[in-house]
């Protein structure tokens, strides 16, 4: 990590910025296992909330400096990131800049349409841990397999989903990240999402058999808007083989806000690649605000958020008078500020597995045995 960037920021930025890092620092050390090990692999997801849209998605201005260094300190503490949302690109090299240069990314085009907000999926990887393999591109689906078809046809994927292929230590590995079409919690819409996870899945279950024979896993993981453990949308995730261990399938109390991420196995019958000390702490969520952006700094931010605050107003007033509606009230400050912090840094907590990344163990058993 190249701290020594936290020099270049205004003296009032340092100064917010550089307790809270050591405070993060602290949280993140507590919470996930350290990068020691060449046999195991911290692997994670997280969605970064419109990370680089120009101005802020839906106006709640760009990220602040200090953002920056919070974002790129949680990333470090992993040996691979699948990082869904990732648009205009200068904000991701701005941490980029700040991990340093021993880690490198690969970042799928950016999805067009209705659905796609000009969005990348991107991987990010610690080149001491992880190389990739030379393998990567975007799934698109057959026309037998188009969602929501109807007489015209069908649709692609919202956002396609992005798969490559990567090597740590002993352990092979192809995964997948996707950001499935979100659309309403019922109705056609509902359906849309379910039949994505269903056609990704479905693609990804075969190159998963294909994978497995070869001696590597399939790891499928991002954002599936899935809905709930017993919801139709996580059925759809659990089909063809795929498994989510249970430390992220439901992890505990309070430490995670929605079970719209997730990350998913298909394994050969002999591979011990997930949880390998079957340990709940193998795997879990990061609740970021629990030290940064909280309730009580809500006055050391005021003048970043509260411009913004009034402009929503003023604008949630002018389209009230467009169609004739009753003018709404005020827009709470403390409300206002928990939504705007999301934009900070994330609306989506990271999830991580620890996985087994060596198999000298089995290899040699195999040439003892004559394999």
């Amino acid at each position: 990590m190249n701290y020594w960037l936290l020099k270049k920021l205004d003296e009032a930025d340092a100064k917010r910025a550089i307790p809270r890092l050591r405070k993060l620092r602290k949280k993140l050390s507590a919470e996930v296992p350290p990068k020691d090990s060449e046999g195991n692999l911290l692997l994670a997801s997280w969605n970064l909330r419109d990370f680089g849209v120009p101005g802020g998605g839906f106006g709640h201005g760009e990220r602040l400096p200090e953002s920056y260094f919070y974002i790129a300190e949680t990333l470090s503490r992993f040996d691979f990131v699948a990082v869904q949302e990732v648009n205009a690109l200068y904000a991701w090299e701005e941490v980029m800049s700040i991990l340093g240069p021993d880690y490198g990314f690969i970042a799928s085009d950016v999805t067009e349409g209705a659905s796609g907000n000009g969005e990348r999926l991107t991987y990010l990887y610690d080149r001491r841990k992880v190389s990739f393999r030379d393998i990567a591109g975007e799934i698109v689906l057959q026309p037998s397999m188009l969602i929501s078809k109807t007489a015209k046809g069908g649709s692609q994927f919202a956002r396609t989903p992005y798969f490559a292929s990567f090597r740590s230590g002993w352990r092979k590995f192809d995964i997948c990240t996707v950001h499935i079409y979100y659309g309403e919690e019922s109705g056609e819409k509902l359906k849309r999402r379910i039949e994505e996870i269903e056609d990704v899945v479905a693609v990804l279950g075969k190159r998963a058999d294909v994978a497995n024979e070869a001696g590597k896993a399939m790891i499928l993981l991002g954002d599936f808007n899935i809905v709930g453990l017993d919801h139709k949308t996580m059925q759809a995730l659990g089909k063809k083989g795929f498994v989510v261990p249970p430390g992220i399938q439901e992890p505990p109390t309070g430490q995670r806000n929605s079970y719209y991420d997730q990350i998913a196995f298909k394994l050969a019958k002999d591979d011990a690649l997930v949880l390998p000390k079957g340990k709940k702490e193998e795997a879990g969520s990061i609740p970021m605000f629990d030290g940064l952006f909280e309730p009580g700094e809500i006055d050391t931010y005021r003048e970043f958020f509260e411009p913004l605050r009034k402009a929503a107003e003023e604008q949630a007033a002018a389209d009230a008078e467009k169609k004739g509606k009753k003018k709404p009230g005020p827009i709470a400050p403390e409300d206002y500020y928990k939504e705007w912090r999301t934009w900070q840094v994330s609306d989506h907590q990271p999830l991580w597995v620890r996985l087994d990344a060596d198999d000298s163990d089995e290899y040699l058993e195999k040439l003892q045995a004559g394999g």
